[in-house]
């Protein structure tokens, strides 16, 4: 049970190591570990086994706190010493996660693949949408930080969505690490409020979209993946092509090899799960507490 329970803390912490990143998604990453599904599920019924549940989110969430806080300042240093090649390698890694999203859709879609295709489309529009909202509004207080929360939480819960990338555009970024180094709860548990209770709303739909239509759902995520790729590369930064395109395959091919791993394994583990009438095979959380 503890080596589980270690297991699922360091992936919070590659989750939270990712989120400190802007342009890429924890999401994404929570998906190409195989705990995202598991997340949804437990955010969605938190109270029909509050305290596995509890257990389950408090590890993913202390190691995401861990590693948005060890990483966010290599992260820092990387982008402003190196701009024009942390701009493709973030981009090359989000893009790394869109094979597996388009291959499990089409396994799951067989010949109807209008919905899946729309929902690609649909994903993307989203996807280069989303980011603009937070200017949409602006203030400050206690009822700015929980609107932030609500809107934040939707990159919380959603791959390919940016919650840093949110967090700049709100101007968030710099005070919230502030805020969590110096314990400044004024500021952490209004934002937090906002967070928990959009999680728990947008979690309960997207658990149901992806119960419902799996195909369209996965594909809608790699729509919104495209969009975060496409957004993340350093237009106007100076740079020539080939360390660019280095660059970003050093950053696809590894997010590639992992998901293509994620693939496999949910392959062999679907494979030897008996087929029981009614039972949901979309929540299956992969780690036992």
């Amino acid at each position: 049970m503890s080596e589980n329970r270690g297991k699922l803390f360091f992936k919070g912490f590659l989750i939270g190591a990712t989120m400190s990143v802007p342009g890429a998604s924890g999401g994404t990453m929570a998906m190409l570990l195989g705990v995202y599904e598991g997340m949804l599920q437990a955010l969605s019924e938190l109270f029909r086994d509050f305290r596995r549940n509890a257990v389950f989110l408090g590890l993913l969430a202390g190691g995401g706190l861990a590693g948005m806080l060890l990483a966010g300042g290599v992260v820092e240093s990387f982008l402003f010493f190196h701009p024009f090649r942390a701009g493709f390698f973030f981009s090359g890694c989000i893009a790394g996660g869109i094979p597996f999203l388009v291959a499990t859709s089409l396994k799951r879609a067989g010949k109807r693949l209008l919905a899946p295709l729309l929902a690609l489309v649909a994903g993307a529009g989203l996807g280069m949408f989303l980011p603009l909202c937070p200017h949409l509004f602006r203030g400050e207080g206690a009822l700015y930080l929980i609107l932030s929360g609500l809107l934040l939480s939707v990159a919380l819960v959603l791959p390919g969505i940016s919650a840093s990338s949110f967090l700049y555009i709100l101007g968030l970024y710099e005070p919230l690490f502030a805020a969590i180094r110096g314990r400044n709860l004024a500021f952490l548990l209004p934002l937090g409020l906002g967070c928990l209770v959009g999680s728990f709303l947008s979690a309960r739909l997207f658990t149901r979209a992806l119960e419902r239509h799996p195909a369209a759902s996965h594909m809608l995520i790699a729509g919104f993946l495209i969009a975060s790729a496409a957004s993340g590369l350093p237009y106007g930064v100076p740079g020539g092509v080939t360390e660019g395109a280095l660059a970003f395959v050093a950053g696809f091919l590894p997010l590639l090899a992992l998901s293509g791993h994620t693939l496999i394994r949910r392959r062999i583990s679907h494979a030897h799960l008996p087929h029981r009438p009614g039972r949901r095979r979309a929540g299956h959380r992969e780690t036992a507490l």
